[in-house]
Formats: structure tokens, C-alpha cells, sequence
């Protein structure tokens, strides 16, 4: 009985994130977009798709997939469990770190600072946060 309850979860669950991805995609206004004819460098197209919803998105659905996965692997027994829980603990602490950084990143620039002082803010609390685990780990031990 426990495993209808799984299951019925993870299909709850995964309606949630087509209904969030749903509201995302018409949430845009698609009436102002208007295409572009010239030809734009490589960095031009990357900051283009880094500020695209559609980009966000599949980044997140993979994201929760790939989590997913990782965790159905675990519990199965088709993988070996402290390979992939590693895996799945450093995309983790990536994950959190890049969210760290470009919080402290956007605040920095929302106050005015220039973009070389937000990259130095953004890198100064990854190192903090670092040191910290450290000390944690070392006075633990």
C-alpha cells in the first residue's frame, strides 16, 4: 500500500511541474517578440538564451529529472548507491553555490556596484561559505 502512495505522489508532484512550466511559458507576452535579421556573435547568443524564460525552464525540468533520477537509481539498486549519492551531492553543492553567487551577484548590481565588485561579492561569500564548512568539518572531526 505504501507504493500506491510513492506513486501517487511522484505523479503529483510532476503535474506540479508541467503546471509551473505551463504558467511560465504564457505568462510571456508573445505579442511584443519580433525576430531579428542581423547576425550576432556567439556572446551576444549566449546572453540572449541565459535571459530566456524558455532557457530557465528546460535548465530546471533537466534539473528535476536528472535529481530524479539519480535518486530512482539509488532506490532501485541499479546503480551503486554511494556513487551516484555523490554525484548527486556535488550537483547539489553546485547548484547551491551558483544560486549563492548570482543572488549576492544581482543584489550587488541592484545597489549600484560595478559588475567587477559583484563578481569580487558573489566570490568572497563562496569562499566564506567554504572556510566555514571547513572549520565545521575540522572542529566535528
Amino acid at each position: 500500500m505504501a507504493q500506491l502512495g510513492y506513486l501517487a505522489s511522484t505523479l503529483l508532484m510532476g503535474l506540479l511541474v508541467v503546471l509551473i512550466g505551463g504558467a511560465m511559458v504564457r505568462g510571456r507576452d508573445w505579442r511584443k517578440y519580433a525576430p531579428t535579421r542581423e547576425s550576432e556573435s556567439a556572446a551576444d547568443a549566449l546572453v540572449r538564451l541565459a535571459r530566456s524564460p524558455g532557457t530557465w525552464i528546460a535548465v530546471f525540468v533537466l534539473l528535476v529529472f536528472g535529481f530524479g533520477g539519480g535518486i530512482f537509481l539509488i532506490l532501485t539498486g541499479a546503480a551503486d548507491a554511494a556513487t551516484v549519492g555523490l554525484a548527486l551531492a556535488g550537483a547539489f553543492l553546485v547548484v547551491l553555490a551558483g544560486y549563492v553567487f548570482l543572488g549576492t551577484y544581482a543584489s550587488a548590481r541592484h545597489r549600484g556596484r560595478p559588475t567587477s565588485m559583484a563578481v569580487a561579492e558573489g566570490v568572497t561569500i563562496i569562499a566564506v561559505l567554504l572556510i566555514v564548512v571547513v572549520a565545521v568539518r575540522l572542529v566535528l572531526a
